[in-house]
């Protein structure tokens, strides 16, 4: 039984060498600085997936669709045409929201200082 341990563990110690010799042959034909750079981005690589991979519970087909999306977004022309349906939303938006207030009485940015309850409850009035 020992003498087949042996002979198990001399055959995966030559099969290991075999690949290890392998390997070196393979690599002695690329130049230093290619396997430097090489190792360095493939390092790069893996761990920004790693990142990406445990960043959230949401799939990670999902979250690369949505970089991938942002990224086509964030490109000029799609920006801009974005940007202008949005802006004909945005009217359409505050038309029907103001349709039926005749008092035109908005706020549109906050007062610099707080207001005193009888003030405010005299401008929520205006509006019963």
């Amino acid at each position: 039984m020992r003498q087949l341990y042996g002979i198990v563990l001399d055959n995966g110690i030559m099969a290991i060498k075999s690949v290890l010799v392998s390997v070196d042959h393979t690599f002695r034909e690329i130049n230093p600085w290619k396997l430097v750079i090489g190792t360095a981005v493939s390092v790069i690589l893996l761990q920004r997936i790693r990142r990406i991979w445990r960043a959230s519970e949401q799939p990670i087909h999902l979250r690369l669709l949505g970089k991938v999306f942002s990224i086509i977004c964030s490109l000029p022309p799609i920006r801009k045409r974005l940007e202008k349906e949005l802006g004909c939303t945005q009217k359409k938006i505050f038309r029907e929201i103001h349709k039926c207030d005749n008092t035109g009485l908005f706020f549109f940015i906050l007062p610099e200082s707080g207001m005193d309850s009888v003030k405010i409850i005299s401008i929520a009035g205006t509006f019963v």
